[in-house]
């Protein structure tokens, strides 16, 4: 029997058949050795290709994912049985870490095998990836301002704090970034939530209720004015005076008005005074002072 001998592009023959490991373009040579009753026989060859092999990609899987402030890996799973599996955000930049993202938004991941001499590449492809916005919240709650009377409009409440820009409405008016403002003495409910932001969706919606008082006027009181019997009504009293409303005057403690009480006869009289409020204005109760007005000296008019 005749024996057969191999040898590849370079190497000694010999019974073994060649191998070879990468891929690409071998030749193997061939022949026949001697034998007692042939000679050798001419040598030939033969091309052989080791084909690149093609990586097996399982897609990497998208993460359900909420912002939390922190960057978080946006896939999970995915792996090739040749080479590595390398990522990007943006189609350019790639690098074997999974790609990760902080802010909400919507995101495409690609994914890719490189090839080398021995392995084809697998062209990029992507997956789809939400981070969802964040429940909006009110980290600091707006504060009922402390409030009197003015007779201008007055910011109703110290401003909150939250996700997002601050609203306000007073009553059933829009929402506004303003803080709304009230005039007139009374209850007001102002309204307020977190507008949504880049990461936060809006807020819940809260309110808080504010007060702006009555004013209580300060009183400067009418003086007793130093009187004679004249046989004329005199005005009783010096003029009084308030900041806040109209005093009224009384010479019975019952009928006012803004008038000065007057005196004729000599004798003793009670000034009484007030405020009296309005949606505004608390009253000030009535006060009274003394007033007398002296006799007048005496005299005979006609000598007997």
């Amino acid at each position: 029997d005749l024996t057969r001998l191999y040898k590849g592009r370079s190497g000694c023959w010999g019974t073994t058949i060649p191998s070879g490991t990468n891929a690409g373009s071998y030749t193997v040579y061939y022949k026949a050795s001697a034998t007692t009753n042939y000679n050798e026989s001419a040598s030939g060859s033969v091309a052989v290709t080791i084909n690149k092999v093609t990586p097996t990609v399982t897609a990497p899987v998208p993460k359900s994912l909420t912002y939390n402030g922190s960057a978080q890996a946006l896939v999970s799973g995915g792996s090739t049985d040749w080479s590595v599996l390398k990522y990007s955000l943006d189609n350019k930049s790639y690098s074997t870490n999974i790609t990760r993202g902080t802010n909400a938004g919507a995101y495409s991941v690609y994914y890719k095998v490189d090839g080398d001499n021995n392995i084809n590449g697998v062209a990029a492809q992507s997956v789809s990836v939400s981070v969802n916005k964040a429940a909006g919240s009110v980290t600091t709650s707006p504060t009922a301002k402390s409030l009197t009377y003015n007779g201008n409009g007055q910011a109703l409440v110290n401003a909150g704090v939250g996700t997002g820009t601050m609203l306000y409405k007073e009553g059933e008016n829009p929402w506004s970034t303003n803080i709304p403002s009230g005039t007139n003495a009374g209850s007001y409910t102002v309204y307020y939530k977190a507008s949504a932001s880049t990461n936060y969706n809006e807020s819940t919606t809260d309110s808080v209720s504010v007060t702006i008082n009555k004013v209580t006027p300060t009183v400067t009181a009418p003086t007793a004015k130093s009187l004679t019997y004249n046989g004329s009504a005199q005005a009783l009293v010096n003029a009084g005076s308030t900041n806040w409303g109209t005093l009224k005057y009384s010479s019975d403690g019952s009928a006012y008005g803004s008038t000065i009480p007057s005196g004729t006869n000599a004798g003793d009289y009670s000034v009484y005074y007030r405020v009296d409020g309005d949606s505004n204005i608390n009253d000030v109760v009535p006060q009274s002072l003394s007033v007398s007005i002296a006799k007048a000296a005496g005299s005979v008019t006609t000598k007997p």
